[in-house]
């Protein structure tokens, strides 16, 4: 029985990770980043798209999936389910391999099955907000195959070759994302830390010099690994003329070689987790020369105390603001899973279960309101939208992929590159932009619901659909006209035929206005066929708006895509979720 506590243990955390995971696929709300890579993946169906230019490998994943679809809602779904299995795959990939060396070493089983233990908990510190972006971008193979990598990097002073190994997953790691850096160079510097302190530990000088020496061939080796992947991948996805760093940038799906294009939020953010296990290390190298003259008993009390620090940087990062989690709590904690094969091999087995069990108390400790949040229902009101934009008397686009199930064949998503895409032509950018335009018109389009990706496309479209176009709450835009300060009269174009509301400001003080002779009152409401309209004011300048009217026509409970949903998301807590969401 105690042989299997371990073995127990880690299917217990497996499962939890799984089953919260799993519950959450039809209640968390959907981010940007799944609906822009549905999107993508739905464009990627068409014959005119080519395959790299802009595409990733998680794009072909999710191409089943999305050629032919009617739902989006149920399409990402099936994603998240995709995703979640591949996690698992990945979890179960790690436990293998980490036995597998620990037997290659000749380390006991069962630490590293309590290593395994913890290294999954650690998942756990993965934002609430982030598990699907996380996967979605691919992130989530970039820091498994990293984490894999480093774990191969650290057993490669008893298994040369495998720091070979290290250097391919380490090489597929930066192409699917940069944010891989991070962990790569936590690996890097576990594993030089952890030389120097088996040479300091040593009796001989000249076996204190060689152990300090190994770590070039296997440096070296790491070098030839990664450099002959990222070349491999680079050759499989460039079409010949694209230069290096545009090729490299197509297979990673991201632009990461180029200086001006990174976030602040992938560099300022991620390095700076690099610091305090930097200084931990420096501790622990500088402490080894007295560990090695110490009873067991101390070397135990320091290896505990390592983990105890690196679990409380874990856990103030944790209950930091929600923006931070991914890149200083998850790196961080990753690094502890990277360091804990050789600590643990300082602890007796008792020790080693307790440290385990109670580190992973600790870790899961800022992470149980986020899981319990994830539970929360934000994917209800994306679903009363879609249910309100598939309304077939209501057509409608979205510029990020809600509606990409559904688009018009002859009318793609609103973005820059879809316009840009479908009415190209030698005729400059405002000839374009009206063809696409009347394009618009023609398909009866009664509203849009956008989010600040509106901002990509040409000018001349923005302005038209400004003038053509209303915010009417959050970010659905409906067609209808702005009033402010209107004059005797003015003739005005209806870009849609419904039903058009009359809405002032000022809703205490009766306005009237006069449209094709026909009296409004504030509140009122007329039917408007598309075309020129003559507008009338005779007593007062007004501030309001002449709106297409969906009101009649929302749930309710309708909220748009990216605000109140969104807002129970970033929370960070279940008890701030529920209060946002009363």
């Amino acid at each position: 029985m105690r042989r299997a506590a371990p073995t127990i243990a880690l299917l217990a955390v497996l499962g939890a990770v799984f089953g919260f995971q799993a519950a959450a696929i039809g209640r968390t709300g959907f981010v940007w980043d799944e609906l822009v890579m549905l999107r993508e993946a739905v464009e990627r169906t068409r014959p005119a798209s080519r395959f790299g230019d802009g595409v990733t490998l998680a794009h072909g994943a999710l191409s089943p999936l999305a050629r032919g679809c009617r739902d989006a809602i149920a399409t990402l779904g099936s994603a998240r389910v995709l995703w979640l299995v591949f996690s698992m795959l990945l979890l179960g990939a790690l436990a293998l391999l980490a036995a597998a060396l620990a037997r290659a070493a000749g380390a006991e089983r069962g630490g590293a099955a309590w290593s395994a233990v913890v290294a999954v908990t650690t998942l756990a510190l993965t934002p609430m907000y982030q598990r699907w972006a996380l996967q979605v971008r691919i992130d989530q193979p970039a820091i498994a195959a990293a984490l894999l990598g480093g774990v191969a990097l650290l057993y490669s002073r008893r298994v040369l070759l495998l720091a070979l190994l290290a250097g391919v997953l380490m090489g597929i790691a930066v192409c699917c994302s940069a944010r891989a850096g991070s962990v790569v160079a936590l690996a890097l510097l576990l594993a030089n830390a952890e030389r120097r302190m088996r040479s300091r530990c040593t009796t001989s000088d000249s076996d204190g010099a060689s152990s300090a020496r190994s770590l070039t061939p296997a440096l070296a080796l790491l070098a030839l690994g990664a450099g002959g992947t990222v070349i491999a991948v680079v050759a499989l996805y460039s079409d010949g003329a694209a230069p290096f760093a545009l090729a490299l940038s197509r297979a990673s799906g991201i632009d990461f070689l180029f200086p001006g294009s990174l976030a602040p939020r992938s560099h300022e953010m991620m390095w700076p987790a690099l610091l305090p296990h930097a200084l931990v290390l420096l501790a622990l190298v500088i402490a080894a020369p007295l560990r090695a003259a110490l009873r067991r008993d101390a070397r135990v009390a320091t290896a505990v105390a390592a983990l105890a620090i690196g679990a409380l940087d874990v856990a103030a990062f944790g209950v930091s603001p929600p923006s931070s989690w991914l890149y200083c709590g998850c790196a961080m904690a990753m690094a502890i899973a990277l360091a804990l094969p050789p600590m643990f091999a300082e602890l007796a087995s008792r020790v080693r279960a307790l440290v385990a069990v109670g580190l992973s108390v600790v870790l899961l400790t800022p992470a149980v309101p986020a899981a319990m949040a994830l539970l929360i229902d934000t994917q209800r009101y994306q679903r009363v939208t879609l249910r309100f934009a598939q309304r077939l008397p209501l057509r409608g686009y979205h510029s990020e992929g809600a509606l990409a199930c559904k688009q018009s064949a002859h009318l793609p998503i609103l973005d820059r590159d879809a316009v840009e895409r479908a009415f190209a032509g030698s005729d400059d950018e405002r000839a374009r932009s009206e063809r696409f335009l009347a394009t618009l018109e023609r398909s009866g389009a009664r509203f849009v619901l956008a989010s600040y990706q509106l901002g990509g496309l040409p000018r001349p479209v923005r302005e038209a659909l400004a003038r053509r176009f209303i915010r009417l709450r959050g970010s659905l835009l409906v067609p209808g006209l702005h009033l402010h300060d209107v004059g005797d009269s003015k003739t005005f174009y209806a870009f849609a035929a419904g039903h058009y509301r009359f809405d002032v400001v000022e809703r205490h003080r009766p306005v009237a206005i006069w449209i094709d002779g026909q009296q409004l009152w504030s509140g009122d409401t007329m039917w408007l066929s598309r075309g020129r309209h003559a507008l009338e004011v005779f007593y007062q300048p007004i501030l309001g708006s002449l709106v297409y009217d969906v009101a009649t026509h929302i749930d309710p409970g309708y909220f748009t895509f990216y605000e109140r949903s969104a807002l129970g998301e970033y929370a960070g807590s279940a008890w701030r979720s529920m209060r946002l969401m009363r």
